[in-house]
């Protein structure tokens, strides 16, 4: 049985608002933070799951995700403060960002001007290089895990749950979990390692959504040769949905696309090199960093940053990582 609107947990540090997600593995509810007196989001695994048979390995990934979060600082990642055992379940505690998604935007066939596009897709290409330098992949980029923050142009990326190592090429317990449409071909092939070019495919189909109002087609049926035309996507094909592209955008989008990950740009400066010319790069940096601006004097980070340091932050989050992995999940 999920939490309910009212439930106090950490002995009233924090109360359960209500529920803004629920999935197969997780759960996230909004949350008041008492001391702070500020709204929180609690992520944690569903209690659905207590009886699974492999529920040590799902608070096993759980921990994993909050590690790659502590770890991942960067203004477009969405931040995690605090982290938590009650009633043998874990809990993170994450930034609530006011705002929508992308998916939201879209809806209905909606799109978005090009250069509105890139402005987000060029933020979370830069969330998503520290992710990369981190060793990590995302695996789950697309519009209904970015959120645009109320009040401003600025994006964030959410839900790190599956992820994947890339030292190892070890996927993480919900490895067979993709997102039709956004996921390349070779993330559903378990046998396969993966590279940043996976996390390039997704990004690249996640601003051909935005920008012609429909996902592409799956990988899955571009490769079964069912629709021949779709295993190489064209310029025809693009134009035919949006006609205000650049041939540097179309291009980017061919390339980003392409079914073998061999003859993707190999790392998300290559891919972006593709997309814009050195000069728009610097519009766009620009324009980011304006917003960012703007951003702090509207909504004063809607966190628990005015309270503590990155630095604190993250060795508070270590510590109680480093006690939970002393348990019997690890």
């Amino acid at each position: 049985m999920n939490l309910k609107p009212g439930v106090v947990l950490q002995k009233g540090k924090y109360t359960i608002d209500s529920i803004l997600g629920q999935g197969g593995f997780g759960i996230t509810y909004r949350a008041i933070h008492h001391q702070h007196n500020q709204i929180v989001v609690l992520k944690t695994l569903n209690e659905s799951l207590r009886h699974h048979q492999d529920f040590a390995k799902f608070q096993h990934q759980f921990i994993n995700e909050v590690h790659l979060l502590a770890n991942s600082r960067h203004p477009n990642i969405v931040k995690v403060w605090d982290f938590f055992e009650e009633e043998q379940l874990f809990f993170m505690v994450m930034d609530y960002i006011p705002g929508h998604n992308l998916a939201d935007l879209i809806k209905s066939g909606h799109k978005l001007h090009p250069k509105e596009a890139i402005n987000y897709i060029h933020q979370i290409a830069s969330a998503l290089s520290v992710v990369h330098k981190n060793g990590f992949l995302h695996r789950d980029i697309q519009p209904k895990n970015i959120i645009r923050q109320a009040g401003t142009d600025t994006v964030i990326l959410t839900d790190f749950g599956i992820t994947c190592d890339l030292t190892t090429g070890i996927r993480q317990t919900y490895a067979n979990l993709f997102s039709v449409g956004y996921a390349p071909p070779e993330q559903c092939d378990l046998q396969q390692k993966l590279t940043p070019a996976a996390d390039i495919y997704a990004l690249t189909a996640t601003l051909y959504s935005l920008i012609t109002g429909k996902a592409p087609t799956p990988a899955a049926l571009r490769l079964s040769g069912a629709i021949p035309q779709t295993l190489i996507v064209s310029k025809t094909e693009l134009r035919l949905l949006e006609t205000n592209l650049s041939p540097k955008i179309e291009n980017a989008i061919i390339k980003g696309l392409e079914i073998d990950p061999q003859k993707r740009p190999q790392n998300l400066e290559n891919w972006f090199a593709l997309l814009l010319d050195k000069s728009d790069i610097s519009e766009v940096n620009q324009q980011q960093d304006r917003t960012k601006e703007n951003c702090s004097e509207i909504n004063g980070n809607y966190g628990l940053m005015d309270t503590y340091s990155n630095s604190s932050m993250n060795d508070k989050v270590a510590n109680n990582l480093t006690n939970k992995s002393k348990s019997r999940i690890i």
